[in-house]
């Protein structure tokens, strides 16, 4: 009889720990959905940023204003009004200046911007194969009309937990 409701305990027990296990996966592939926050931290020491920036996967494309070439794709690493951190493919100067089209979710049209390369970082270089390097390039809009600033502003507070 004891050993009936040892097996039921155990077997109790091991149920709420999926149960557990189950609902964090879960709760992660939700916050994984294309735009949403997935963290939301305070970095020690003081922060220059002017604005509230907010980790967030938007699709962006972008167009390099010194020279005429074919719009590249990218997504954001974070962003904020007053700029974005990206990920690109190629190897940017500083004060190099793009257009940039950032697709909000869930909203209507393009937030549209030009935007100045502040710094650039190698993150990591893909197989030889594809010979591919990556860089998280930090932007600052220099020119934003004020209704995507708002769409954008919208946006960064609705996220926010």
């Amino acid at each position: 009889m004891t050993s009936i409701i040892i097996l039921g305990v155990v077997v109790l027990v091991l149920i709420v720990i999926l149960a557990l296990v189950y609902s964090q996966d879960y709760a992660n592939f939700i916050n994984r959905r294309r735009g949403r926050l997935v963290t939301f931290t305070q970095k020690k020491g003081k922060d220059r940023r002017k604005t509230l920036r907010l980790p967030a996967n938007l699709d962006i494309k972008y167009i390099l204003l010194e020279k005429e070439n074919a719009p590249k794709i990218s997504q954001s690493y974070n962003i904020s009004v007053g700029g974005a951190q990206i990920i690109i493919y190629e190897k940017l100067k500083k004060s190099t200046r793009i257009n940039m089209e950032i697709e909000i979710p869930y909203q209507p049209g393009l937030v549209r911007t030009v935007a100045e390369v502040v710094w650039l970082r190698e993150k990591f270089s893909l197989s030889l194969k594809q010979k591919r390097r990556v860089f998280f390039a930090g932007l600052k809009f220099i020119k934003i009309n004020p209704h995507d600033e708002a769409k954008l502003l919208e946006y960064i507070y609705a996220t926010l937990p």
